[in-house]
């Protein structure tokens, strides 16, 4: 028998904290948007499966990583995700939250 199985990860592209602007305003921060723009690139990018585990595994490489998540635990839900599908994902959001550039994926 097959099943339709939906997984969602509840994880958030950025989580420092301290950095959050809850005022409302929206400021371009260089060190969020190279991170979003290199998880972009891991997880959309058409790497091979061995180089795209590989920088899954080296995630803390991709700039300003830990600026972004001082703790990993809000970003490994997207590592959970990833590994339940072999294709690159689907740019779903990109915009800003408390002030903060996110980014979400889809696969399907």
């Amino acid at each position: 028998m097959e099943e339709n199985i939906l997984f969602i990860g509840s994880g958030f592209s950025f989580h420092n904290m301290g950095r959050f602007d809850f005022t409302g305003s929206t400021r371009e921060d260089s060190m969020n948007n190279a991170f979003q723009e290199g998880l972009i690139a891991l997880v959309c990018g058409a790497l091979d499966q061995a180089s795209r585990w590989q920088a899954f595994a080296e995630w803390e490489k991709i700039p300003s990583a830990r600026y972004c998540h001082p703790r990993e635990e809000h970003l490994l839900p997207l590592h959970i995700c990833a590994g339940l599908s072999d294709d690159p994902d689907i740019k779903v959001f990109d915009d800003f939250i408390a002030g903060k550039r996110a980014t979400a994926f889809l696969w399907e």
